[in-house]
């Protein structure tokens, strides 16, 4: 149960009644008191205050901006046990309130940033960012749409302006006055997210945010420093500090800014990476990727950042055999085509580094979908969700190597063949059959003198699926295949145009080129002969 400790005065109660209105109060300090059950009302302080003394000031500002900056901290703590139910309402209501006193101390205080110290600041919205979830990450808690806009207006109204001049000013002397921003940061990650470490990565130079050279630095495996566990607060409190250097990253914008903080946000998100419990490494690559996509990246790649991200990315490509490891494959994925086009830009896209690039975008196919394809998990359902992995970033490696993709024919196109074979045709994996059609077409639009020499036996391998799922379909005389038929049935227009494609398509080149068109006409009038049910697509 949250109390109010120490319980009002009652100079503070006449001057929160005359503000609020007794009624209000009451039910404030009822709502306080709550202990874990949904509420029954909401409480609607903002509406209570325009009601009864919207334009009203009082002389006893300083006791009642404390009491009413008190009270909001004391409705977030509410937020702790709410946040880890099943039901949407409570926070709701909980956020609500918080967002209404913050309306309200804004309304009696206007613009002045005496109105609530850095610190009250800065901690109220460290434990607001701390729920409110950024990315893919999926968090203990799962907050409804109303809740996150109500939690990211609370913090934006908290925002200190770049005209705020604080009693804390003098701490932030070295500091370039150029932004509220460094100082908020500053304070956030050095008060409230570094004392949650008590050991970081030996790789990173705390002081300077710097890469640290390890000679005797193992590839494979985490990197950071094996303490004990009593003494690593962020693995059992304040479980959403992620969300909070997730969400100064994305407020800082100038490089300046970027560097004043650097030593403060590399050690925690390079830690969080090495880290070999799944979700933690998710939260790293999180980080990452919201750091990669806001700082500069002629620092990240000056300060050798990006050779620590990459390796860790890299080392992330083995989690082949976890509950999460499509998830963070994704992540890690997309973190290194980030930091790929970062590594990009800082170099000022020379030739040299156009290379450097091509051999990045090389690597990552090979240690992230040809890996998975070799060691990853072989049960069949889950099989499904590997495949469509694989098929989509395939898709978007074309867009991304173009005809240099080519090269790697040999281990897609016999990939795509025995995937086509062995695929079931159900309302599950029906899609995933459309999708490698898809692709096949686009293979062979992208390369198409190199991929001629498949077309035959893509057409063997299409003509033996299209078999097995005309026999699936009603009135085929075999039977029906379990499963959503509606689905299965939508895959028969991508087959008749993949084998349209393969059969009208023209393999330019060398001589004798044309001697192989009629051979493959050849071979598909001799199929369509011997099985009826391939007329439809070879005829």
């Amino acid at each position: 149960m949250v109390d109010l400790n120490p319980p009002l005065d009652a100079n503070t109660r006449h001057v929160l009644s005359e503000l609020l209105g007794q009624e209000t109060l009451d039910r404030l300090e009822a709502f306080l008191s709550l202990p874990q059950h949904p509420l029954e009302h909401e409480l609607d302080l903002r509406s209570a205050y325009d009601r009864t003394n919207g334009d009203s000031r009082t002389s006893s500002s300083q006791t009642l901006e404390s009491e009413i900056a008190r009270s909001i901290c004391n409705v977030i703590e509410v937020l702790n046990p709410l946040l880890k139910t099943e039901s949407t309402g409570p926070e709701v209501s909980v956020v609500k309130v918080v967002h209404d006193l913050v309306e309200i101390l804004g309304v009696f205080g206007g613009d002045r940033s005496s109105v609530l110290s850095l610190q009250t600041r800065c901690g109220l919205i460290y434990r607001l960012g701390c729920w409110n979830s950024i990315g893919d990450v999926k968090d203990e808690w799962d907050l409804s749409g109303r809740t996150r806009e109500l939690l990211t207006g609370t913090i934006d109204r908290l925002w200190p302006g770049p005209e705020c001049v604080y009693e804390e000013e003098d701490r932030y002397k070295h500091l370039p006055p150029i932004s509220s921003v460094i100082k908020v940061a500053s304070f956030i990650l050095a008060e409230h997210v570094k004392p949650l470490f008590g050991s970081v990565t030996p790789s990173v130079n705390t002081e300077t945010g710097r890469r640290v050279e390890r000679e005797h630095a193992q590839l494979f495996g985490p990197s950071a420093s094996v303490g004990d566990d009593r003494l690593e607060l962020w693995k059992q409190r304040d479980r959403g500090f992620h969300n909070v250097i997730s969400l100064l990253l994305a407020r800082l914008q100038q490089p300046v800014e970027f560097e004043a903080v650097w030593p403060l946000i590399v050690p925690p998100t390079i830690t969080l990476l090495e880290q070999s419990v799944p979700i933690h490494r998710l939260r790293g690559l999180q980080i990452s990727k919201v750091l990669i996509q806001h700082a500069p990246p002629s620092l990240i790649c000056r300060t050798g950042i990006d050779a620590l991200l990459q390796k860790a990315f890299t080392t992330s490509f083995t989690f082949l055999h976890l509950p999460e490891t499509l998830h963070i494959l994704r992540s890690s994925f997309e973190a290194n085509i980030f930091l790929i086009e970062c590594q990009w830009t800082a170099s000022d896209r020379l030739l040299k580094a156009q290379a450097d690039r091509y051999e990045r975008l090389n690597t990552l196919l090979e240690d992230c979908l040809f890996n998975l394809l070799a060691f990853g998990k072989t049960d069949r359902d889950e099989r499904v969700g590997v495949d469509d992995f694989v098929l989509l970033k395939l898709d978007q490696f074309i867009d991304l190597l173009g005809l240099a993709l080519a090269r790697h024919y040999r281990v897609i196109m016999p990939y795509l063949c025995d995937l086509i074979t062995n695929v079931h045709m159900n309302g599950v994996n029906a899609q995933t059959m459309r999708t490698a059609l898809g692709l096949i077409v686009r293979l062979m639009e992208t390369g198409e003198d190199l991929a001629g020499k498949w077309r035959s036996r893509l057409l063997v391998v299409l003509a033996v699926a299209w078999i097995e799922l005309r026999k699936a379909l009603p009135g085929a005389g075999i039977g029906e295949l379990c499963g959503n038929q509606t689905a299965v049935e939508s895959v028969r227009g991508d087959f008749s145009s993949t084998v349209s494609y393969l059969k009208t398509m023209v393999v330019k080149g060398r001589e004798g080129r044309m001697a192989e068109q009629e051979q493959v006409e050849q071979m598909v009038g001799e199929m369509s002969r011997l099985e009826p049910l391939l007329k439809e697509i070879l005829s």
